[in-house]
């Protein structure tokens, strides 16, 4: 879903930062997680509104100087979608490690431009990327399993 970066081909957007965060992805949702208590649904629905964003803009492509400012704002539309409780874009914008007016900004332009506010999932589509996203971890954690046994013999 990632892309390698390549500057001289890409729009750029107000999600791209100038240099590529020093924190990993990972990292980064793990901290928005945490500090959001956003549930795994919302977090599989963020998921599937960052995979709608590379099928609705052909012309765009998700890479590292837009993928963290992109998993906030899909992390907390899924949150605020699917989510009993959900906090302030203050909050989230802090979380996030940028400014509120900054962040009411990239919520805007994901909701109107990004994902043309489709934010319903259907049964099918979120059981599919359930799916799908077990089905990446589990090679994952059996070529990690591999790469361990064959470093033991």
């Amino acid at each position: 879903m990632v892309n390698s970066y390549d500057s001289a081909s890409e729009k750029k957007t107000v999600f791209h930062a100038k240099r590529a965060p020093k924190v990993s992805l990972h990292a980064y949702i793990a901290r928005i997680a945490e500090y959001t208590k956003c549930s795994d649904y919302c977090l599989m629905m963020a998921l599937i509104y960052l995979d709608r964003v590379s099928q609705l803009n052909d012309d765009f492509n998700l890479d590292p100087l837009n993928i963290h400012r992109l998993s906030l704002i899909a992390i907390t539309t899924a949150a605020k979608y699917t989510d009993e409780f959900y906090y302030t874009n203050s909050w989230y914008a802090e979380v996030g490690g940028i400014d509120v007016k900054e962040f009411n900004v990239l919520e805007k332009e994901f909701l109107i431009n990004f994902i043309n506010f489709k934010l319903f999932v259907n049964e099918e589509t979120y059981e599919n990327f359930v799916q799908m996203t077990k089905k990446f971890y589990l090679e994952k954690i059996k070529k990690t399993k591999s790469a361990t046994e064959t470093k033991r013999h």
